[in-house]
């Protein structure tokens, strides 16, 4: 009786039409999708830039850095732009004003994305660029006494609302220089304005932490000793011999130049220099001198430390430098290369730097840039290496 008995469950349910399906379609406007996906960013970014503050705290040693970073709203546009340079506190102190004054000067003609219109002094250059995908639309080269820094100029579009904007970005930068991020209510006590003609420039002056390198404070410096009663050297002492000056250095030693390095004006520690360019990206290459009987200057590690830190990595040890460095034959005798991929400006960046002591000095020889470029540039760097040759 079963099967016959599910037959007739079966057919009788066949004259009975199913329910009819509802389909309904929802549309959330595309600022609230890109308000909330905005949100959902910044708090991702909160969240790794408490892990990375508190990795680092763990870490040593450490080194006292500070930065200055500034928004500015191009007026009338849903355009931004920031101004960014980071470096040793007592340096960062001599920019200031003239920074200041820059923002100051500001002034947009037109409401298209365009660089503005500012004052600088005289010995700052200006490079400008193809906008890249980071936004950086040009760079201001400092004098020759702060070769190490420089100021991004870049552009951004402001698609949420200007608090959250504000916050993003300054938290990125409280990264960068390992401090905790801040919250909406918090922003304003750590911020300066800056009147221009357009509007206020959002100003952050910060002190942080970096990794220790030569030539940066240490966080907690002790009160100098006075220092010693001047000795009169003995008459029959010679007086120990510097490193020579930039311009003597370059009567010491002759190179090739590869095909597209485009010489510049050296400066006071550079013995050359020159720009590379391709494809809208840019790299600098370097040639320097200095005594090797400075520590700092003279050995491996505190060198490696220092150029991992211009790239955003943090310090290496003694006994990982044969992970990191390589030994290449020249005429000029040997040299250790040492090769990185990290940060620069928030753009990816790599360092490729040969180091050659020879008696009591140690010269560098160092490719830095676009990381896409640089690494395209290794072979003419090596043949550059090669063709150098040094006078007795």
């Amino acid at each position: 009786m079963l099967p016959a008995l599910t037959g007739l469950v079966s057919l009788s349910g066949c004259n009975k039409a199913p329910p009819p399906i509802t389909k309904k379609t929802y549309t959330i406007p595309t600022a609230i999708v890109q308000q909330q996906a905005e949100k959902a960013q910044i708090d991702k970014n909160l969240e790794i830039a408490r892990k990375e503050y508190e990795q680092f705290q763990a870490r040593g040693p450490k080194a006292s850095t500070r930065m200055l970073a500034a928004i500015v709203p191009q007026p009338n546009t849903d355009f931004f732009w920031t101004f960014k340079v980071q470096g040793p506190p007592q340096e960062i102190e001599k920019i200031k004003p003239a920074l200041v004054k820059l923002l100051g000067s500001l002034v947009w003609k037109t409401k298209q994305p365009e660089l503005p219109e500012w004052q600088i002094p005289e010995d700052w250059r200006v490079e400008k660029q193809k906008e890249d995908q980071f936004g950086r639309m040009a760079t201001i080269d400092l004098p020759a006494e702060l070769e190490y820094h420089e100021i991004a100029v870049a552009k951004f579009t402001n698609t949420g609302d200007w608090p959250q904007a504000l916050l993003s970005n300054v938290n990125r930068w409280r990264g960068q220089l390992k401090l905790e991020p801040l919250t909406v209510d918090s922003l304003d006590a750590s911020l300066e304005k800056v009147p221009f003609s357009g509007g206020e420039a959002i100003l952050m002056d910060k002190a942080g932490m970096a990794a220790a390198m030569p030539g940066m404070t240490p966080p907690a410096a002790k009160e100098p000793s006075p220092p010693p009663e001047p000795a009169t050297p003995e008459p029959s002492t010679p007086q120990e011999k510097g490193p020579p000056s930039a311009s003597e250095a370059r009567n010491l030693l002759t190179y090739d130049v590869p095909d597209g390095w485009q010489a510049k004006q050296a400066s006071t520690f550079r013995v050359a220099s020159f720009d590379v360019t391709a494809d809208d990206k840019k790299a600098d290459v370097s040639l320097s001198v200095f005594s090797a009987k400075t520590p700092e200057m003279g050995k491996l590690l505190p060198n490696v430390n220092r150029w991992r830190g211009e790239l955003g990595l943090p310090p290496t040890t003694e006994s990982e430098l044969p992970e990191q460095t390589s030994e290449m034959k020249l005429e000029a005798g040997s040299a250790t290369i040492f090769n990185a991929t990290g940060t620069r400006q928030d753009a990816p960046a790599s360092t490729v730097a040969a180091m050659i002591v020879r008696g009591d000095l140690v010269w560098f020889v160092k490719l830095q840039g676009d990381a896409t470029l640089v690494s395209k540039q290794r072979p003419a760097f090596e043949e550059f290496l090669k063709s150098l040759k040094f006078k007795e």
